[in-house]
């Protein structure tokens, strides 16, 4: 945990030592306004202790407030010095596979906006009409302060976290059991300074020196990078993708109106349109709605929804320290899984590590488990055989087929990939 906060200190003076909370001091007045007009899809909020719910354009928003985006939600500071935009991957395209972003809105203190980022990509705007725009960014409960030095200034943060291939889960974590953590910080125009407690760095747009990359595993030192053009990857969106989704978040949107968003967000999950199925599985764990995001993996008629729901949870877990033992609590709590069947679905939620790969027993349990009384043990060992054994898409298992249909299907996988065999790899007479 030492190495992990040395990292950040002297970087950017951001560190991974816990999860953030929606939560400090309540301000007197708001601290920033949604501008929604344009956008594709306003930003789902909620302020300290109250629902979540899909903002309006205009609406002010006080200290504390969570705000979750994905396709292009736009925020403004109170005096309007800063806008801000939170933007999943919706293209595909990013370097970290991010689902959705994140931000909790703080009461300014000698800045003109102060965020935590809880995960995501945000991207910084300097709106002032001249003069520097400052930013205190925290990340897992340290910070760095961000200036914008003129107008038009811009700067893209992103951040993900991952569990470490190989990881094991464990219900007794130590200080070093957590998951790996990068940032991304890349100047897109302009010229942004960035101060921490031991290190001041600038960053300018291509170009010229404008990408650093914290690793939270290899990386000991800043590493600025120069760019000469912006990656593609910043503003690239194919527009088909966009009218689709601005289509589904435009329905779920008029039905967010007449009933709660958790309904809403259950019944997009068995719509016929695929595009809106995977909306609303990723907006159900990106809200931690996972009692919903489980009813409706287990309703579904469809194979892409048990499918994003493990991508969805993998996600999930990766979000920061602490986080797959939660999943575990609530399993074992609040779905009834017995512990031993709780700690199987979590050790299957993350990767397997070289060393696995090369084991026969590996594979063989992930086609014994293709059987399991649980759909969720199901899904996942599907989820892990079909990209590892690639050929395998062909024999079309179904988690949620009858348990005749899913004997035929494990047949054909045994036959594949016969007991004593690695994939692409023969099975040696025994001399």
């Amino acid at each position: 945990m030492r190495h992990r906060t040395l990292i950040f200190l002297r970087a950017f003076a951001l560190a991974a030592c816990g999860l953030l909370l929606a939560g400090g001091a309540q301000a007197a007045g708001p601290v920033a306004r949604v501008f929604a007009e344009g956008e594709i899809a306003p930003p789902i909020y909620r302020t300290p202790g109250g629902p979540w719910g899909i903002s309006k354009d205009k609406q002010e928003l006080p200290a504390g407030t969570q705000i979750v985006g994905g396709i292009g939600a736009t925020l403004d500071s109170a005096d309007g010095a800063v806008r801000v935009r939170l933007i999943g991957d919706v293209g595909g395209h990013s370097p970290f596979p991010i689902l959705e972003s994140s931000i909790i809105f703080r009461e300014p203190k000698n800045v003109d906006l102060e965020i935590e980022l809880d995960r995501g990509r945000v991207d910084l705007i300097n709106s002032k009409k001249s003069g520097p725009a400052k930013i205190r960014v925290w990340v897992h409960g340290k910070s760095g302060e961000v200036t914008l030095q003129e107008p038009g200034t811009r700067l893209v943060i992103q951040m993900y976290s991952r569990w470490s291939k190989g990881t094991r889960f464990t219900k007794k974590p130590k200080e070093t059991d957590v998951p790996s953590l990068s940032l991304l910080l890349i100047a897109v125009k302009g010229e942004v300074e960035l101060k921490g407690d031991k290190h001041t760095l600038t960053l300018k747009a291509p170009p010229g020196p404008a990408l650093l990359h914290l690793d939270s595993i290899q990386d000991t030192d800043p590493n600025v990078q120069t760019l000469e053009e912006i990656p593609e990857w910043i503003e690239t969106v194919e527009p088909e993708l966009l009218q689709k989704m601005r289509n589904n978040y435009k329905k779920l949107r008029d039905l967010a109106e007449k009933m709660p968003l958790e309904q809403v967000l259950l019944a997009a999950a068995a719509s016929p349109d695929e595009g809106a199925r995977r909306m609303a599985i990723v907006l159900l764990g990106a809200l931690d709605d996972l009692p919903s995001l489980a009813l409706a993996v287990t309703a579904s008629k469809y194979d892409d929804v048990p499918e994003n729901g493990v991508l969805v949870l993998r996600h999930w877990i990766g979000r920061g320290p602490g986080q797959d033992l939660k999943l575990y609590n609530s399993l074992v709590e609040k779905a009834m899984f017995r512990p031993v069947e709780a700690e199987l679905v979590l050790q299957l939620l993350h990767s397997f590590g070289g060393a696995d790969l090369k084991k026969p027993s590996t594979y063989e349990a992930l086609i014994h488990y293709l059987d399991n009384d649980r759909l969720a043990v199901r899904c996942l060992a599907n989820w892990h055989l079909v990209r590892l054994v690639p050929e395998g898409r062909k024999i079309g298992y179904k988690p949620v087929a009858s348990k005749e249909e899913r004997e035929k299907s494990i047949k054909t996988w045994r036959e594949l990939l016969p007991e004593g065999t690695l994939p692409g790899i023969p099975k040696l007479k025994e001399e």
